[in-house]
């Protein structure tokens, strides 16, 4: 039984359709010498005759699987026999016409594959064009050598010239005292760990802190106007685990403020980080003195 006189029936058996719309679809659907003509697939349009040596000159530097849209994108984008013949000496021979289009527009020359092939590397064309995108070449990664960052990949120096790792932000970095590893140097860089934001947490009285502490610190924005402002209000014990949980619950200068205000006692900053959690503010204490 055909599909389609199974759906029918189905059809028919749940009340969707009459016994005799039923007949007349299974009749439509048996009717000899009524299938629909498959129609040819279109031809692609034939290369011209003017374009075919330009097309045999390409095919013998090696570009394959030519046809009129491949021959015009190349044209466009000015890849030539010897381009590509400069490609396949390094050993480059399998290239499609869109990894040829990609390393034109992106200025991928047979230099810049030796430059990283010399350093070690056997970069893919995806690799090389993402190196290209984000500026790498081969001196950075010598640079980070020396620096103490060996073996990196090309995905590691990507992701590092993403987020601005810089050969003068690690010696930066190395001249305040960190040995940084390349997740930590990425963080600080992320959430703007800088040599200044170390020397400021310092003078504030933090030493020896942490990479870790440091993009906590960043991350939940105590900053050193925080802690001055924290500071002058006659807050205690503001050791760094108490400024980040005040950050973190929204305790304010100016919350901070009004709550000494109202003339309530024993504000320390573990009873201030208590009352938030639970929303008491200055008005609720206000309320609840007109009831003493």
């Amino acid at each position: 039984m055909s599909e389609e006189r199974m759906t029918i029936l189905k059809m028919l058996k749940e009340g969707k359709i009459t016994v005799e719309e039923a007949t007349r679809l299974i009749e439509a659907v048996e009717r000899p010498g009524e299938n629909p003509r498959v129609l040819d697939a279109p031809k692609p349009p034939a290369i011209p005759a003017a374009v075919q040596p330009t097309k045999a000159a390409l095919e013998r530097a090696g570009a394959k699987d030519l046809n009129l849209g491949r021959l015009t994108e190349l044209k466009i984008h000015g890849v030539t026999p010897a381009f590509i013949r400069a490609f396949k000496d390094l050993g480059l021979d399998d290239l499609s016409t869109s990894d040829l289009v990609e390393m034109k527009i992106h200025g991928i020359t047979p230099s810049f594959v030796l430059q990283f092939r010399n350093a070690g590397f056997n970069p893919s064309v995806g690799e090389l064009v993402e190196m290209k995108i984000h500026g790498i070449a081969a001196d950075f990664y010598g640079q980070m050598q020396a620096l103490g960052l060996a073996d990196l990949s090309i995905g590691q120096m990507v992701e590092m010239k993403m987020h601005g790792v810089t050969p003068a932000f690690m010696t930066e970095m190395q001249a305040a005292g960190f040995d940084a590893t390349l997740d930590e140097l990425i963080e600080m860089r992320i959430h703007n760990v800088t040599p200044e934001f170390y020397d400021e947490a310092q003078r504030m009285g933090f030493e020896d802190l942490s990479i870790e502490q440091l993009v906590e610190m960043r991350v939940h924005g105590v900053t050193p106007e925080f802690m001055q402002q924290m500071a002058a209000l006659g807050l205690e014990d503001l050791t760094l685990d108490r400024l980040v949980e005040m950050r973190i619950h929204g305790v304010t200068p100016d919350y901070v403020r009004k709550m000494q205000a109202t003339g309530a006692t024993d504000l320390t900053t573990e009873r201030l980080i208590e009352m938030r959690i639970h929303g008491v503010d200055a008005e609720y204490l206000d309320m609840m003195s007109e009831f003493a």
